[in-house]
């Protein structure tokens, strides 16, 4: 006696079935053009993402909404300060970044904000109405991963 569980019944016989050749897939001219073009996108891609940022930061520091000031981080010498007199406010520029040095503000949130270095970058003397922030091309750098 047998134990076939009815296999024979669902599937019918299994010695009739052929195989093809290539697993019963057809390559056809379309395929092989889509592959082609995935693939030279792809090689586009690498270089596009791999391209070096010309990484010209800017420092712009606004009071009360206007511009007062402006200095490219790469060419401000290091220790370079700028002075708000009438706030008590130092701004210092060292090694390509920027930061609120002193400030008259009671809380020094703007002091304790640390260096700015990346474009985006931002730093804020509210009770002084003073913004310190970095703009131009981002450096590729990875700032956040999210899923």
């Amino acid at each position: 006696m047998r134990a076939d569980f009815g296999f024979e019944a669902r599937c019918g016989n299994i010695e009739g079935i052929k195989r093809q050749g290539n697993g019963g897939l057809k390559i056809r001219i379309g395929d092989i053009i889509l592959a082609v073009l995935i693939a030279a996108a792809a090689i586009i891609l690498i270089f596009v993402v791999r391209a070096p940022a010309d990484n010209q930061l800017t420092a712009i520091v606004l009071r009360d909404g206007q511009e007062i000031y402006r200095a490219d981080l790469a060419q401000s010498p290091d220790g370079d300060e700028f002075h708000i007199d009438e706030l008590d406010i130092i701004i210092k520029f060292e090694d390509g970044r920027v930061r609120f040095a002193a400030s008259s503000c009671l809380d020094q949130t703007c002091v304790y904000t640390g260096w700015l270095s990346r474009a985006g970058d931002i730093a804020v003397c509210l009770p002084n109405s003073v913004i310190v922030k970095i703009e131009g091309t981002p450096s590729g750098d990875i700032d956040v991963i999210a899923e």
